[in-house]
């Protein structure tokens, strides 16, 4: 770090997003957590839709072939949610308690996925006994006595929910204060960071990125990432990653600046604890033994919190 310095060592200053949950907010977590007990009414004139529950009797076969178990077996059907077939629930579409209904539709054969053509042709013959309707359950005191009795009351209810939005709020707004002073202090640096740190950094994010893709991982970062070409994906990691080694070198002049050190008891503690450092902090440090790369660790870890600590919120917004 020799050949680099900071623009300034006065406190950063950053913009936040607000603070407050909007009752939009709340009103949208209640209607989840209403679309989680669903309510049904009976009203066979009413044609089926999508989550309704249906009572019919249901025969199938594939290639002509009637399956096991399914002539004329009388079912309970709560449409589209996933145990049939999609296009079984679509045929279903608009069925009343009476009516009947032959049609056939198209399934991946045994052991394809389908992309390679194999495929199966299904012939259903629906019956339909009964419908009950999904109902949109309205918050009152009596619903959440029927549904979660420890609430008590709608209000209680709603003011629950409020608590936890407000919690979960001030959570993202600490990450994200943290995040945005870290970035500050990188873009403050004189010098383009460490190449060989920067390499370090890309080799992680790459290593990252191909065990989420192993495992299945398809959103967030990793999706973004998935998405891109393999030019474009390079040139985003080598920015990351040098965005990232810049705000480790910025932190780590500060916490020679301010002379921030970790005792032995503080290191022990990261150990036992297994917490590692995350972010610029962890990503920035080289081939140090265990210990040292804890204490390095810990060193980084409290300048950031010196640097959250001082920043200076310019505005608060409704973003995010």
């Amino acid at each position: 770090m020799a050949n680099h310095d900071l623009t300034s060592y006065d406190p950063v200053r950053i913009a936040l997003p607000g603070a407050s949950v909007a009752d939009a907010d709340v009103d949208a977590r209640i209607r989840e957590i209403l679309e989680q007990i669903p309510e049904y009414e009976r009203d066979d004139a009413h044609g089926l839709c999508m989550r309704d529950k249906a009572k019919a009797s249901v025969t199938l076969r594939e290639n002509g072939v009637e399956m096991h178990g399914l002539n004329h077996v009388d079912l309970t059907i709560t449409v589209g949610d996933g145990f049939f077939p999609v296009a079984f629930a679509e045929g279903m579409l608009g069925m009343k308690a009476g009516d009947r209904r032959v049609f056939s539709f198209e399934v991946p054969a045994l052991g394809s996925s389908g992309d390679d053509g194999c495929v199966s042709v299904m012939d259903a013959d629906i019956e339909v006994r009964e419908v009950r309707g999904l109902v949109q359950p309205i918050l009152c005191d009596e619903w959440v006595a029927a549904h979660i009795p420890r609430m008590g009351t709608a209000a209680r209810l709603r003011e629950t929910v409020r608590g936890e939005l407000e919690g979960e709020r001030s959570r993202k707004l600490a990450d994200l204060k943290r995040a945005r002073c870290s970035a500050a202090l990188g873009e403050r640096l004189i010098g383009d960071p460490d190449p060989e740190v920067v390499d370090r950094v890309a080799s992680r994010i790459r290593e990252d990125f191909e065990r989420q893709v192993i495992r299945g991982e398809a959103g967030g970062r990793c999706g973004q990432l998935a998405r891109l070409s393999d030019e474009e994906r390079e040139r985003t990691i080598t920015a990351e990653a040098a965005r990232i080694a810049s705000e480790g070198a910025a932190i780590g002049l500060m916490a020679e600046h301010f002379g921030v050190e970790a005792s032995d008891d503080e290191i022990d503690r990261i150990l036992e604890t297994s917490r590692a450092g995350s972010g610029a902090s962890w990503q920035a440090f080289g081939e140090l033994g265990d210990r040292e790369r804890m204490r390095t660790v810990a060193i980084f870890e409290k300048t950031l919190d010196m640097v959250v600590e001082s920043a200076i919120v310019l505005q608060s917004s409704n973003e995010g």
